[in-house]
């Protein structure tokens, strides 16, 4: 819990500095925030709650001291906030805050120490079981390895503007997933091309096991269809030559030609591939377990319809 005294030597550097200061601190006591409040610079002083809990709190601070330059002050490990020097201070170029997160762009940190902290997260993520600290080790790896940056989106009706941040969260994602995944050909090329490969699949299997194989060899080809239907093609006809083609032949839907698809820059991520086979999968099983689809059917009513035919004016009661 931070008194007035305790900011007084932070308060001084960043005035010479010309700088804003920002404060990450578990608590603080009513007093400091009126004296903040009180000194007349709105902008000057932000005060943020630490990240996360426990020993990963304690880790996440020490990467933030890191990479702007700085030194975590803690009381059990002797700090005190009132003998601090410049040094103690962290730097960055610009700090973003809102009611739940807080980004640090540009800090000032020495990179020798950044690389080395990146290296000690990455040995410790290597070692790391798949578990919950599996996760946070990547999510702290990330802020090392990652960079920032500010995508403005606009559009001219709202509709078209909120289209338009769909889009780029749905591409971000994609390339998160491709990164860590890796990529395949796209527009339907990967699951066609693979389809031919599960005939030896099919015979290692009888029964039950070896049909539903070869139900799934026989939609693999189905995504492609709509793409070429779509492009005025035949598709048959572009089935038939993307799966005797060679790998990454595919069609490409934008001018129509037959092209190497990641040349064309035609790619899927591999994880949202697969996630599509296996949820397709999942829903097939429920509904042949069950035998029972339950499913919301829309009922198109013509308002023009009726005794009077003229715009639905019997459902207002004049009729």
């Amino acid at each position: 819990i931070l008194d007035p005294e305790d900011l007084v030597a932070a308060r001084k550097l960043a005035d010479e500095d010309g700088r804003s200061l920002l404060i990450i601190a578990e608590e603080m006591a009513p007093n400091v925030v009126v004296t903040l409040l009180g000194e007349g610079a709105p902008g000057k002083y932000l005060v943020v709650h630490p990240p996360e809990y426990g020993n990963w709190r304690k880790d996440l601070l020490e990467d933030i001291a890191i990479i702007t330059g700085g030194r975590v002050i803690a009381r059990d490990l002797g700090g005190n906030l009132r003998n601090i020097s410049r040094e103690d201070l962290g730097k960055a170029k610009r700090i973003v805050t809102s009611s739940t997160h807080t980004t640090l762009i540009k800090g000032e940190g020495d990179p020798k120490q950044i690389a080395a902290r990146k290296a000690q997260v990455q040995r410790r993520l290597d070692n790391a079981p798949p578990n919950i600290e599996q996760d946070k080790l990547r999510e702290r790896l990330s802020k090392f390895s990652g960079g920032t940056a500010v995508i403005m989106a606009g559009g001219v009706t709202p509709v078209e503007q909120k289209r338009t941040v769909q889009l780029i969260e749905d591409a971000l994602n994609a390339v998160r997933v491709a990164s860590e995944h890796g990529i395949v050909s796209g527009g339907g090329v990967a699951f066609a091309q693979i389809a031919p490969k599960l005939d030896k699949l099919i015979n290692k299997h009888d029964g039950d096991i070896a049909k539903g194989i070869e139900l799934v060899q026989s939609v693999l080809s189905r995504p492609l269809a709509p793409i070429a239907l779509n492009c005025g093609a035949e598709p048959n006809e572009v089935i038939s030559e993307v799966v005797n083609g060679d790998d990454d032949f595919g069609f490409n839907g934008a001018t129509g030609e037959y092209t190497n698809m990641f040349e064309a820059g035609i790619v899927d991520p591999l994880l949202v591939s697969t996630s599509a086979i296996k949820n397709a999968a999942s829903v097939a099983t429920l509904i042949l377990t069950t035998e029972t689809l339950i499913g919301d059917v829309t009922e198109e009513e013509d308002p023009t319809s009726g005794y009077c035919l003229g715009g639905g004016s019997e459902k207002l009661g004049r009729a």
